[in-house]
């Protein structure tokens, strides 16, 4: 008789390599994905009200790679289309204010799609009406958050991140998506309160539990690597990837961009918590087929490992472009500790700074920069 301890947590990650970037491409490979993993029948039935929660950070380009590709998220949507009685897009952009979501969508077109399924509709979570839950934040305690109302009100949810870097959590993929169904300030105030990365990442897990996603299906078709999640550099990996388990998502993101999944503070987090799977079966490619060595980002937030009198002297600091800044003040209203003023241009009060990097995230010319220090890079890089 097997005892409870001696259960294997495995879960399954499907993976499939696209020739090209087409829609009529990435559909076949979404077909392909929800296929290996039961089929599309087994994640939405007859009936259902889907919310597709893709990544919408800032108003963008398909080419830049800071957003989902709307022709994964359309794939997605033709397929439950049959099924679901009504199908959801919904997100809240990274900049809080109610116009940035909005704007987002309309550059990348979501609302053509409209025209071609008339079971879908857009949600701006910054809109709409939101719920009151409370989440821990580790050492740091709780705090209460409102979560997107349609979250609770969809029968399923089907998260489809962007596999990118990002200069705070090193990684964003399939559990940090979700933190954009906190609507408008929110994000902000969970920053304030959960200000090192690990408590932060027992946030992001606790959101993600909330959630409770079905699915996640990545958008790697271009993925970004570097000062990710809004300024680093596209890199064409040509994948399509997800389980309907997001740590083993993760996981295996983690070592499809090359990193190390203990270096990467959500897994480390969630192994502490034991919400990670034991094994891994991988389904499509093989692992070490679709594997990449992407460039980490250079925020030196490894560092923090480290007792606090030493990591806030090897963390990078930021620095703004007078030359690229026009003055728009996004980094400065989106600071979650106002450790930001104008001044003409925007001056950092580093007594104040978190170093959370939104404003580097934010900021909508790329005019906030990233400065490593020299005992970063010599200590933690092994040299220049």
């Amino acid at each position: 008789m097997v005892s409870p301890n001696d259960i294997i947590f495995s879960m399954k990650v499907a993976i499939r390599k696209l020739k090209e970037i087409s829609y009529q491409e990435i559909r076949a490979k979404v077909n392909e994905i929800f296929d290996l993993l039961g089929g599309v029948e087994r994640f939405v039935s007859l009936g259902d009200k889907v919310l597709i929660k893709p990544n919408l950070l800032s108003p963008s380009r398909i080419e830049e790679a800071r957003i989902t590709d709307p022709r994964v998220i359309e794939a997605i949507v033709e397929l439950i289309h049959p099924l679901a009685s009504e199908v959801w897009i919904g997100d809240s952009s990274g900049v809080s204010t109610k116009s940035a979501t909005e704007r987002t969508m309309d550059s990348i077109n979501l609302k053509d799609l409209l025209k071609r399924y008339p079971k879908l509709k857009l949600r701006n979570f910054d809109e709409e009406g939101k719920r009151i839950i409370e989440i821990g934040l580790g050492k740091r305690g709780k705090i209460h958050i409102a979560l997107a109302q349609a979250v609770f009100e969809a029968d399923k949810v089907i998260n489809v991140p962007k596999l990118k870097t990002h200069n705070f959590t090193v990684m964003t993929c399939a559990v940090k998506n979700t933190f954009g169904c906190l609507p408008g300030g929110q994000k902000a105030r969970v920053h304030a309160e959960a200000r090192d990365p690990e408590s932060f990442s027992h946030a992001l897990i606790n959101i993600h539990l909330a959630v409770k996603p079905t699915l996640s299906i990545v958008d790697a078709t271009l993925s970004m690597e570097g000062e990710g999640p809004s300024w680093g550099k596209p890199i064409e990996t040509k994948l399509i990837f997800g389980g309907e388990n997001s740590f083993a998502v993760d996981i295996v993101a983690s070592k499809i961009m090359g990193f190390k999944p203990g270096r990467i503070p959500t897994i480390k987090v969630a192994e502490d918590r034991n919400l990670n799977p034991d094994r891994i079966e991988i389904l499509g490619e093989e692992l070490k087929e679709v594997s990449f060595n992407f460039e980490p980002p250079k925020s030196g937030i490894l560092a923090r490992a480290l007792p606090s009198f030493l990591w806030k002297g090897l963390t990078s600091r930021v620095r703004m472009d007078e030359n690229k800044c026009v003055r728009c003040g996004i980094c400065a209203k989106n600071c979650p500790v106002k450790a930001i003023e104008l001044n003409p241009y925007p001056r950092v009060d580093e007594r104040k700074c978190i170093m959370c990097f939104c404003c580097h995230e934010l900021c909508p010319v790329g005019a906030v920069k990233i400065q490593e220090r020299l005992l970063s890079r010599i200590l933690l890089r092994g040299g220049s």
